[in-house]
């Protein structure tokens, strides 16, 4: 599996202040069926990044997409730690985890036949909904 950063962000551009990474890893393993996926995954996403996964059929790709989102499969062991803006990912309510993050699992039937525009404006729907 291979991580490759996209053309045309603003890796290298000149910034005023430091920016907070809005994901990172650190020493990120994944492993499933004796079959380790990912090994020390040091890592870090900044504000402007475009990012894609890239290997072969059953490489862990999607087991990585996963515990990025904090939505952890069964049968995949994790260790090492992953941040959301500089906070760790476990540390996030639930309401909060849904407004900054969404994840949309690859299936062969759509079970809930909804748009995407409509299914990304749900986090922002609950969490006002929750917060008023």
């Amino acid at each position: 599996m291979t991580l490759r950063q996209a053309q045309g962000d603003l890796v290298g551009a000149v910034r005023a202040e430091p920016v907070e990474a809005l994901l990172e890893t650190r020493a990120l393993a994944l492993a499933a069926a004796g079959r380790e996926l990912v090994r020390h995954l040091d890592w870090q996403i900044e504000p402007g990044q475009r990012w894609c996964v890239i290997g072969r059929y059953a490489a862990g790709k999607s087991s990585l997409l996963r515990a990025l989102a904090g939505v952890g499969e069964v049968g995949v062991a994790q260790r090492g730690e992953v941040q959301w803006q500089g906070r760790p990912q476990r540390g996030w309510p639930a309401i909060d985890a849904a407004a900054l993050r969404a994840f949309m699992p690859q299936q062969a039937i759509d079970r809930f036949p909804i748009t995407v525009a409509r299914l990304l404006e749900l986090p922002r729907q609950i969490a006002s909904a929750v917060l008023q």
